[in-house]
């Protein structure tokens, strides 16, 4: 029979239950035990840990999930951890969905209020965007609580109304947001049509890394999938609701964690994701930046028709050294050149349709249609700058 360990680290605020499992005395391979966390909605500096090491081991293969809590006991005032949910519909690139579950503070994430907060945003099909932001309360009512069962996870943050369920193949999640407060209600549902990938690879060996910059981890749990999405939102402004409903989206789910500031990690960057093509579709996402040295750190994976073709990580020392991605930006449109195994370049353009967040100091992501050669398709495209120059 199974037994439940209790672990409760003193002082730590985090909960977290794992079922003991048996020896089997020869080399398997099975998923960790089931796991509970609980983060409570309440600042700390108490010293934390961010593991960017995957578990590996060559005989008794504990697998786990890739978008599992790695920032324990709980993340402190300068660390940090990002579960991102977005969709994007097929018909029409300016409606889309992001919610952003954060464990996170001010000094680690700018704009972050209290340790445990969601970001919301919904584009429409005139180009409007609404976004909100909503806190937990404070303490253990407005703790965030994850459960991890063998490759996915699932989510509650606090009073705020909104949660993410995934299953235990981790293919499939579903976020639903319920919120009188914001008057914002209903579900997206999500189904993987392309495989996971870590910053360098899809695979999991002893070399594996979950660290894209230093001190930085990011992973797409599910680089594409086939989305449903159906919300009531309320605009703040007009008092009018709006209904948003997706029946052939493109989505995407990736978990980022940190064991420093944000700003501290990344001078600049630029992120894009798109879903290309209709039947065979091929899946495309870079993320390149430049730390603090002026080292340019990049991470590339295409997909097609579900299988992993590139899946590749980079660093150079200097900004016109990078081989793997080359990116691009314009005010209408960035495109980024992607290498592939072959030695043949891909080309995707981003199109900026719609402005979906904007911090008016160097931060922006669009929404828009994505093009590579004669096929169309959409994407969401990120650009940020902390800094243009080092001392």
């Amino acid at each position: 029979m199974t037994l439940l360990n209790l672990l409760l680290a003193a002082g730590s605020g985090v909960l977290m239950v794992a079922a003991t499992v048996p020896s089997y005395g020869t080399c398997h391979e099975s998923w960790e035990a089931p796991q509970d966390y609980i983060f409570p909605n309440v600042r700390t500096t108490d010293p934390t840990d961010a593991t960017f090491k995957p578990h590996f081991d060559n005989c008794l293969h504990n697998r786990e999930a890739l978008d599992k809590p790695r920032v324990l006991p709980r993340p402190n005032a300068t660390t940090f951890e990002v579960w991102y949910f977005d969709a994007i519909n097929r018909a029409n690139a300016n409606e889309s969905v992001t919610v952003m579950f954060f464990l996170a503070t001010g000094d680690s994430v700018p704009g972050i209020r209290a340790p445990v907060t969601v970001r919301l945003f919904f584009g429409f099909a005139d180009g409007s965007v609404e976004a909100f932001q909503v806190d937990a309360v404070d303490r253990e009512e407005g703790a965030a609580r994850v459960h991890v069962e063998g490759a996915g996870s699932s989510g509650t943050w606090g009073a705020t109304g909104a949660e993410w369920t995934g299953n235990s193949d981790g293919n499939n999640y579903v976020v639903n947001i319920n919120s009188p407060e914001l008057d914002v209600f209903d579900t997206l549902k999500m189904d993987s049509i392309a495989p996971p990938h870590y910053p360098c690879t899809t695979e999991l060996t002893e070399k594996t890394t979950l660290q894209l910059f230093p001190g930085l981890s990011w992973t797409a749990h599910i680089p594409d999938a086939k989305v449903s999405a159906d919300f009531t939102v309320t605009s703040p402004s007009t008092k009018k609701s709006k209904d948003l409903n997706m029946k052939d989206a493109t989505g995407w789910h990736d978990y980022t964690f940190a064991n420093r500031p944000w700003a501290s990690v990344i001078d600049n960057w630029t992120y894009g994701r798109a879903s290309i093509g209709s039947g065979k579709l091929d899946t495309i996402n870079w993320f390149q930046g430049e730390d603090g040295t002026g080292k340019v750190h990049t991470s590339a994976y295409i997909a097609r028709d579900g299988k992993a073709i590139v899946s590749k990580c980079e660093t150079v020392n200097k900004r016109g050294e990078e081989k793997l991605v080359k990116v691009q930006p314009g005010e209408k449109m960035t495109s980024a050149d992607i290498l592939m195994t072959d030695g043949k370049t891909c080309k995707v353009e981003m199109y900026k349709d719609v402005e979906i967040e904007s911090d008016g100091k160097g931060h922006g992501r669009w929404s828009g249609v994505a093009v590579s050669g004669r096929l169309r398709g959409q994407g969401f495209h990120e650009e940020g700058v902390f800094s243009t120059s080092r001392s």
